[in-house]
């Protein structure tokens, strides 16, 4: 609530009655008080609630609640539409994207790792492909500027955040470890070669 206070005056908004400059100045008085209202409600849209103080009388100003408009940017919104909504279905349509372009990366090429140049794991996965004279296709989420996107796309589709991520013929094997443990037991080898039978079949 906010509180008025006006000059000694016989005038007030209850009696209505006032003599000279005395009902000049409160009627200023007035006029800027209900300008503040609206800025307030507008800008800052609280319940305006004012009481106005005279010599020996009151009154009461009430202006209705004002439900406030949310705001995007530094425009007005749509009312009942949260800034937050436009955040969420920007990253919404941007981890769409990076999904796409992860299975339309892993659908035309039969091993595919996902990958940081500095990550020694990385490294390792590549190293085991390496070994077996396999290519591959590498993806370094540090040098391309989506690569962000593309990781927290990859912790949606493998459940884990962490590089390497590593598909053969369209899915994921995990990370280093797995790619050489497979490559050690002289599974991985087989994991590739069911690429040449999908391509046959297909």
């Amino acid at each position: 609530m906010v509180i008025l206070q006006f000059p000694d005056t016989k005038y007030s908004k209850t009696s209505g009655k006032g003599t000279g400059g005395q009902t000049k100045v409160n009627l200023f008085y007035l006029v800027m008080y209900r300008c503040i209202c609206f800025i307030l409600s507008e800008f800052v849209a609280p319940p305006c609630d004012a009481t106005l103080t005279g010599n020996g009388t009151q009154g009461t100003v009430h202006r209705p609640k004002i439900q406030p408009l949310y705001t995007t940017g530094i425009h007005r919104g749509i009312p009942g539409t949260k800034m937050g909504n436009y955040i969420s279905n920007a990253t919404d349509q941007q981890n769409g994207n990076a999904v796409k372009l992860i299975e339309e990366t892993i659908s035309n090429n039969c091993v595919v790792i996902f990958s940081k140049t500095s990550c020694p794991y990385c490294t390792m996965a590549k190293e085991a492909f390496d070994d077996i004279s396999v290519s591959y296709k590498a993806i370094e989420l540090d040098q391309i500027e989506n690569g962000s996107h593309l990781q927290s796309a990859l912790h949606g589709m493998t459940g884990a955040r962490t590089v390497p991520r590593v598909f053969v013929n369209g899915t994921c094997i995990g990370g280093g470890t797995e790619t050489r443990k497979l490559n050690q037991e002289g599974k991985l080898l087989q994991l590739v070669q069911q690429c040449n039978l999908t391509a046959t079949q297909s």
